[in-house]
């Protein structure tokens, strides 16, 4: 399916903008102008196929924009819950290439009411917005929930060159549409309305940000689908993919192992307490993840770092999670991170077989 993306050029409409910390140019009045994005051919709807663009793009560029700090609490939802996102008919050479993107808060731009905060997370293949999550928190009760939204990925894609560190796009929702405002420019981007009203001018001013995000910055390096290794047998090179470091069991029991991670390289190497436990069929060979004897099982959000030619030794005790183990071939599965800097890493998954006689 295809759609032409038109927009109108309307009325201009005048706004005070002010208090954007992050972008030097809207610190001072403007006369905000109604912009035209320019068509780039027939721009495809994004849907289960990736379309031919998408594979044949060879750039990443960033998409700055202008986010609220405070979304700690979207971004744990978007990570339990957006990796599960996948299509069958990806490749997992696809799959591994899929990220979420940072958050982009959408903020009500005109007087009425707002019952939802919204904050956007653009999803992202080889560096093309390919499509995107709504978040939604009810204000009244602060339930949150979500909705997919590919409809908004071609404007992104075409406002990248438009944005800066000087001047981030402000996604936002005014009078039933969503806008993005650049600079002293605003874009209408729901393009089955097309009409205009103004701004109200108090709402600009009452954004509170310190600094844009660049969306193309990862929140989670690789979809779940590499995590699907519960649910199909994934070669071990797949698995550990990453030179110099290595993962092994020296100790076992029925409740707990001893595992110990070498890293030889320069490279700045971390893990966590997360860890799953994975058992073998004796007649077909796959894997699959243990049952959890506990519901709503969380770890500590605490990094190790393993320094080169300084092996980290841990025990893992998994009684609470998966009870004792009866004789079989096990496996442990943890991840391994190669941090490079804030938004700058790349995550690794690692086995370790063991045996319970």
């Amino acid at each position: 399916m295809r759609k032409q993306i038109a927009f109108i050029m309307a009325t201009v409409c005048t706004l005070l903008i002010t208090g954007c910390g992050a972008s030097k140019n809207m610190s001072e009045s403007h006369s905000l102008t109604l912009g035209e994005l320019k068509e780039s051919e027939d721009r495809e709807l994004i849907g289960n196929q990736i379309p031919q663009w998408v594979s044949d793009a060879d750039w990443n560029k960033p998409l700055y924009a202008v986010s609220s700090s405070n979304i700690g609490h979207f971004d744990a939802y978007a990570l339990e819950n957006f990796p599960d996102y996948y299509d069958d008919g990806w490749t997992q050479k696809q799959s591994d290439a899929i990220y979420l993107g940072q958050g982009i808060e959408m903020f009500a731009l005109d007087d009425a009411a707002q019952n939802n905060r919204i904050i956007y997370y653009p999803v992202i293949l080889n560096g093309v917005i390919v499509g995107g999550y709504q978040v939604y928190e009810q204000l009244e009760n602060q339930k949150i929930s979500m909705q997919a939204s590919p409809l908004l990925a071609n404007e992104l894609n075409l406002m990248m060159d438009l944005t800066s560190e000087e001047t981030p796009l402000i996604l936002g929702c005014n009078n039933n549409n969503t806008i993005g405002i650049i600079g002293d420019t605003c874009y209408i981007l729901d393009i089955d309305h097309m009409f205009h009203e103004d701004v109200s001018l108090d709402k600009i001013p009452a954004i509170e940000f310190s600094t844009c995000v660049n969306a193309m910055e990862v929140l989670c390096t690789e979809r779940t689908a590499n995590i699907e290794m519960k649910e199909r047998d994934i070669d071990t090179d797949m698995l550990s993919p990453l030179d110099g470091v290595t993962m092994e069991v020296t100790e076992c029991s029925d409740t707990s192992v001893t595992v110990r991670i070498v890293n030889v390289t320069d490279k700045d190497i971390q893990c966590g307490e997360d860890f799953c436990l994975e058992t073998q069929d004796e007649e077909t060979g796959e894997w699959r993840e243990l049952d959890e004897v506990i519901d709503n099982a969380a770890f500590n959000a605490i990094a190790y770092m393993i320094q080169k030619d300084s092996p980290y030794e841990t025990v893992i005790d998994f009684e609470w999670l998966y009870g004792r183990l009866d004789p079989g071939r096990y496996r442990i599965v943890k991840t391994v991170t190669d941090f490079r800097g804030t938004g700058d890493y790349t995550d690794y998954v690692f086995t370790a077989e063991f045996s319970i006689e």
